[in-house]
């Protein structure tokens, strides 16, 4: 590459884009568990992954959010206030299924598998 020549020829300066997230303040989300339900993830050898349907308090909107950890879904009944989490890609190949549920009443999930509540 050979230097530039002239008056005018500097060159730009690279100053790194702040990046902008659109989903500020929304990555997380509380609501009431409609159903629980199971599905089945992009491929065979994936198994069944337990979910729930959660109505959301902030616009009383629908999502499905998936329910990680070996009987997790045990701790879960209809009627119960979950916390979760989103993320940006899909959960575990589960189309259209971008939540995570970290909280169940207030009490860590992780706490409530290990019997530490």
């Amino acid at each position: 590459m050979t230097k530039p020549k002239g008056l005018n020829a500097a060159r730009k300066l690279k100053i790194p884009k702040k990046s902008t997230n659109k989903d500020i303040g929304y990555n997380q989300a509380s609501g009431i568990v409609i159903e629980r339900s199971v599905f089945y993830g992009a491929h065979n050898h994936y198994g069944r992954m337990r979910g729930v349907k959660v109505q959301l308090f902030r616009d009383s909107s629908y999502v499905t959010a998936f329910v990680p950890g070996d009987g997790g879904i045990n701790y879960i009944a209809e009627q119960d206030k979950v916390t979760m989490i989103r993320r940006n890609k899909i959960v575990k190949g589960i189309h259209g299924v971008y939540w995570i549920v970290v909280k169940v009443g207030d009490v860590s999930l992780v706490s409530l598998r290990q019997k530490r509540h």
